[in-house]
């Protein structure tokens, strides 16, 4: 419930309702007017080709940042979505921590909004079905030690066959409670897009994981 802003840079208009769609249908939201008041909350920015780094080289931040402010102070938001980091956080944001708590401070033009979400890439050692802490970010440190909150999705054991299977981990929350793991199954029919595994799906999968087929 409430109101999203959506904004990707790496995906157009046509993929973004695409995916959107498939989410939907893949949380069994499928009635015709239940979808139509999801999407109505979900402002897109679809940005696919744009240059929206908030940062320059030298950390000073662009027009982007007042172009995002407008919007949001446009609209009561519950939640923004920025996809992904390396986009929204330009030049060395990744390599440089000064640079990496620049951007975490530049989040916080939401200030009046609960939550913003930033997609990130995962590293290297934290890939191919590991479990993962909040070390697995790709990226100086300043990014996981800057935020508040951070969640990882991890694919499973691909190598057996199992690729369609997720998990989904919260590693650092600094205003709640743990949670436990959630598994989730990759529906490819749909895109790839994720819903919560069944009880038997997931113990059906950890058996055969656990037998070695």
């Amino acid at each position: 419930r409430g109101r999203v802003l959506l904004a990707s840079a790496e995906m157009n208009n046509e993929d973004m309702e695409d995916r959107l769609s498939y989410a939907l249908t893949a949380a069994g939201i499928t009635e015709h007017e239940h979808r139509k008041t999801v999407l109505m909350n979900i402002a897109r920015v679809p940005l696919q080709g744009v240059d929206v780094a908030f940062l320059r080289g030298d950390c000073q931040q662009t027009s982007v940042v007042a172009q995002l402010t407008a919007i949001v102070e446009q609209e009561d938001y519950d939640l923004i979505v920025l996809d992904p980091l390396s986009q929204f956080g330009g030049p060395g944001v990744e390599t440089d921590p000064v640079i990496g708590n620049n951007l975490i401070r530049i989040l916080a033009i939401c200030r009046n909004t609960p939550s913003v979400l930033i997609v990130h890439h995962t590293n290297k050692e934290s890939r191919g079905g590991v479990k993962t802490t909040s070390s697995a970010a790709r990226g100086t440190s300043a990014l996981t030690d800057g935020v508040r909150w951070q969640g990882n999705l991890e694919t499973r054991d691909k190598a057996l066959g199992y690729q369609d299977f997720a998990v989904f981990r919260q590693t650092k929350n600094n205003d709640g409670p743990a949670i436990p793991p959630k598994a989730l199954v990759r529906e490819e029919h749909l895109g790839g897009a994720l819903r919560a595994a069944t009880t038997n799906e997931w113990m059906s999968f950890l058996e055969a994981v656990k037998a070695g087929k």
